[in-house]
């Protein structure tokens, strides 16, 4: 893998200080464009592409945007970087910092132009035995699983996944997806297998991601977290950072997109392509609060006339016998709608027959489960909520936390909501 053109080192100036975001200047290195931004992809007449590279629509959009930093380490590591050490690969071709093992390596930009969004792109290096989910070794031994995350300090967390490079055992890993959460086979999404030069006993073990994300933000600093959590020791669990590229965005990256290209992207988020639903997620996060409403009229439960319940639950009690069974099947049929009004209606103490019928319904809607994929689609787009985290995206997270869902997704949510809450103090 050669170093990609933009990923020069640069000349900055550095100023040491301990305190967050102060002390520090980076030099622009990119003046602002004259020329008229470019214009986003118009989506509405056009199919949203099938990647199977993690890279959302808008990544051939080039936009408003200022270059603020950039380094592919073969020149110098400055002390906007936290750990500075820095590693030749064993083909020869690379220099990227690192290697790391169970830490995090902290970035430090500060005076940033006024700007909308963030794009914070890098190519993650991991080296030797990853093992992914797995949690426990053939004889018994601790594994993993083995965490590596990406996070925005006074911020939202952007990855926090699991990579497996372990070539013997079946070991599976959640990216591109977040952890805990599905399973995937070993080097999913990963740009380049096994060409660094790193091995594990006589196996190759390595791999190359790359990522460009966007996020919204406005701050005129910040602190760019890069973490492994639960990795071995570095001659045994590896990793490193290269060519990493940080631009500030005046505009959305993307389209405003119509209900057509939403639909799209909803459909991807249920896609059993884990690539294709990953770039749907960074799609509708670039979007930022655009997003908002399209995720709220899909997320949010349909209305149930309280009185039709109210109803149905009488006839639980009713005379006939095929009366209080075609009551008992609506309720089914609504789950989730009618659980507040069964739960309200057992407090109330009703006969045993009623009674025995409530409690049959909400335990099969206690143990009634989303389909696979329709359960990745809904975690996936609390992730978006999670990282937009703005006040419309929290008070969707709020909806979900305590409405009609699933008690996972209503888990899922509590937790985006929680760390939404922590951020916005």
């Amino acid at each position: 893998m050669s170093k990609t053109p933009w990923a020069a080192s640069v000349a900055m100036i550095v100023t040491s200080s301990s305190a967050p975001c102060s002390g520090l200047t980076i030099r622009l290195i990119e003046p602002p464009t004259s020329q008229p931004a470019a214009s986003p992809p118009d989506l509405r007449d056009s199919a949203m592409p099938a990647t199977h590279a993690a890279q959302p629509v808008w990544e051939a959009r080039s936009g408003d945007a200022r270059l603020v930093y950039a380094n592919d380490f073969e020149e110098s590591v400055g002390q906007e970087w936290l750990h500075v050490q820095r590693t030749r690969t064993p083909n020869g071709k690379q220099q990227f910092l690192g290697e790391f093992g169970e830490t995090s390596v902290c970035l430090h930009v500060e005076d940033l132009p006024p700007h909308k969004y963030l794009r914070i792109c890098f190519d993650l290096y991991l080296m030797r035995s990853w093992d992914g989910n797995d949690k426990v070794a053939p004889g018994g031994a601790r594994n993993g699983p083995d965490v590596w995350e990406l996070h925005l300090q006074n911020g939202p967390t952007l990855v926090h996944t699991t990579f497996s490079l372990y070539p013997h055992g079946g070991a599976r890993q959640a990216y591109p997806d977040n952890h805990p959460g599905p399973s995937h086979p070993m080097h999913t999404g990963a740009a380049e297998s096994n060409t660094l030069g790193y091995s594990g006993g006589n196996d190759p073990m390595d791999a190359v991601y790359h990522f460009s994300l966007v996020v919204p933000h406005t701050a005129r600093c910040q602190i760019v977290r890069f973490s492994a959590i639960g990795v071995q020791v570095v001659t045994d669990e590896s990793w490193g950072i290269d060519n990493v590229r940080i631009e500030a965005l005046n505009e959305s990256p993307v389209a405003k997109l119509d209900a057509d290209a939403f639909r799209r992207l909803w459909d991807d988020l249920a896609s059993d392509d884990p690539m294709k639903a990953h770039a749907a997620v960074w799609t509708l996060i670039a979007a930022g609060d655009w997003a908002v409403p399209f995720l709220q009229s899909r997320l949010k439960p349909p209305a149930v006339e309280d009185e039709s319940v109210r109803r149905l639950i009488a006839d639980l009690n009713h005379p006939q016998w095929a009366t209080r069974e075609e009551a008992t099947q609506a309720l089914m049929k609504l789950g989730l709608l009618a659980e507040p009004h069964l739960r309200q209606e057992l407090k109330r103490s009703p006969p045993l027959e009623p009674r025995s019928r409530i409690e049959e319904i909400l335990k099969t809607i206690e143990q009634g489960a989303l389909p696979e994929l329709e359960g990745l689609r809904l975690a996936r787009a609390i992730h978006v909520l999670q990282v937009l985290r703005s006040k419309p995206a929290a008070e969707l997270l709020e909806t979900l936390a305590s409405g009609a869902t699933t008690s996972q997704v209503r888990k899922q949510a509590q937790q985006a909501l929680e760390q939404v809450r922590r951020m916005r103090k």
